[in-house]
């Protein structure tokens, strides 16, 4: 097991770039070395609002900070190999991905000024959507660094897990009267939705399997119920994820060269 003296914990907002960079600062500072990076945090919004970096609230949070997280961290998972450690990358993503046929680019605005902020707060704006498209940028992500890892002769696997329906607090922005009728039958919810903890085990499983603990076992995957699922056409877009990739490098400012 895990002693409580085995914990440490680092301040991280992935919505803000100046708090990624930070966080890596710190982390570099407790001469950690990193075995595995789980990429959980995420949120589900029920109106559009701007990071402080002027995107998408949501695709800030849910792909741009990860993708700068990793970028920063990647020098340290590859010294970690070289040095004999198994490092490795996983993802949370969701089902929702595949609720599109392709990535939304034009949604993908830096605002700048009052009058860009204005407009771009303007714009229709569904949850679910927004959601299902952060998480279709997660899988690109990963895909793309996994085939960008092997071409550098990594053997670092980068997979995408999905947890499944669990009962989190990822919703807890929705419409308040909406959560108010969620937390009436919670108890009820509990029958066919996972705890947190079950919510865990695919998560676990990529990120602690010694089946699954290089490139050559398994990497660019989806995983549903600890086994790789099958990809939508949109999800095998390479060019996408090559698009992707090479805006959010320059929307980061993070070029790790892959």
């Amino acid at each position: 097991g895990v002693t409580e003296e085995q914990l440490q914990f680092l301040p991280l907002d992935v919505s803000s770039f100046a708090s990624v960079r930070r966080f890596v600062e710190l982390f570099h500072e407790t001469n950690l070395v990193p075995h595995t990076l789980v990429l959980n945090a995420g949120v589900m919004l029920r109106s559009r609002s701007l990071s402080v970096d002027g995107l998408d609230m949501t695709m800030a949070s849910n792909h741009f900070g990860h993708f700068l997280l990793v970028q920063l961290l990647l020098p340290a998972l590859r010294e970690a190999e070289l040095n004999g450690q198994q490092p490795r990358v996983v993802v949370v993503g969701s089902n929702m991905c595949y609720l599109h046929d392709r990535f939304d680019f034009g949604d993908v605005v830096v605002a700048k000024t009052d009058a860009e902020k204005h407009e771009y707060l303007k714009r229709p704006y569904t949850l679910f959507r927004t959601y299902g498209q952060s998480k279709l940028a997660n899988f690109y992500f990963t895909a793309e660094l996994a085939r960008r890892l092997r071409k550098t002769g990594s053997n670092i696997p980068a997979n995408v897990i999905h947890p499944g329906e669990v009962m989190t607090e990822v919703m807890r922005d929705m419409n308040p009267l909406l959560l108010k009728f969620y937390a009436i039958i919670s108890f009820i919810c509990f029958l066919f939705l996972k705890s947190a903890r079950q919510g865990s085990f695919c998560t676990v499983h990529v990120a602690t399997s010694s089946r699954l603990a290089t490139a050559e076992d398994s990497s660019g995957q989806y995983f549903v119920r600890l086994s790789p699922a099958p990809l939508s056409k949109a999800c095998r877009d390479e060019a996408a994820a090559v698009r992707l990739w090479s805006l959010s490098e320059r929307i980061t400012g993070a070029e790790y060269p892959l």
